[in-house]
């Protein structure tokens, strides 16, 4: 029997994912608990992105156990899947279980609930408390750059940090830089475009990454001071979640809302 990789994604996950090995150790199979380095931890093996090993893992032939939301573990496998694609549920033979399987904040969740409850059947939801919240991602991009590739970049990121796309709330950059190709990307994930201008971005008091925008454009960056802002607007508690990230020719930042 090929290995078995089972992963987590949170420090909260990584304790049942410790007693998932174990026991499948004591039954003889061969495995391996794989988590994010992000948090401290002592798996047999810590990634930059859990979304990338578990799809390297699945093609490599191991077998998966995810201690995660379904729906990510599912866009991790085939990373084609995207925010716009309908929700997905499965159920037993039986009507015993009704499975939430993909986009669960699109739907997926509550027409699990309301027909478990008209069949007197089991819900199983396993989208984390976290894919409740509400994100901003800011974005900062050099010329020439097209949708697609700031949609892949969007949409690989957050699998990296296990956020579910359905938490994406507006997509926040620096006046100067919304074209046609960021129009693109919001009319077709639905979703606003918040755009600042220099002195609204040099008035946030947030400790923000060295950006090279500061030099070139005097301002102090675009895709983390945009997204804090965005989110500054429109919610009263927020967090940024990862400073920022260089896909290509793509800077990216995401924060998250709380209600």
């Amino acid at each position: 029997m090929s290995k078995i990789s089972v992963f987590s994604i949170t420090p909260q996950s990584y304790e049942t994912a410790e007693k998932v090995k174990k026991v499948l150790m004591e039954k003889g199979f061969d495995s391996e608990l794989i988590c994010s380095q992000k948090f401290s931890s002592n798996a047999d093996k810590k990634v930059p992105s859990i979304s990338k090993e578990i799809r390297k893992s699945f093609q490599g032939g191991n077998n998966i156990v995810g201690v995660l939301p379904l729906g990510i573990l599912v866009r991790s496998i085939d990373p084609k899947l995207k925010k716009e694609d309908p929700w997905v549920i499965c159920l037993d033979e039986r009507g015993k279980h009704i499975i939430s399987v993909l986009n669960g904040h699109k739907g997926a969740n509550r027409f699990s609930k309301l027909i478990a409850e008209g069949i007197s059947a089991e819900p199983i939801i396993t989208t984390s408390e976290e894919s409740a919240m509400e994100i901003y991602v800011g974005i900062g991009f050099h010329e020439g750059v097209n949708s697609a590739e700031i949609e892949d970049a969007i949409f690989s990121y957050l699998r990296e940090l296990a956020i579910e796309p359905e938490c994406l709330r507006g997509l926040c950059t620096a006046d100067f830089k919304v074209n046609e190709e960021l129009k693109k990307v919001s009319n077709h994930l639905g979703v606003p475009i918040f755009s600042f201008n220099h002195d609204e971005i040099n008035s946030t008091n947030y400790s923000l990454s060295k950006s090279a925008a500061h030099d070139v454009l005097k301002i102090k960056g675009v895709a983390e001071p945009c997204a804090i802002l965005a989110a500054k607007k429109n919610k009263r508690r927020f967090e940024l979640v990862s400073k920022k990230v260089i896909t290509r020719d793509i800077t990216l930042s995401v924060v998250k809302c709380y209600p």
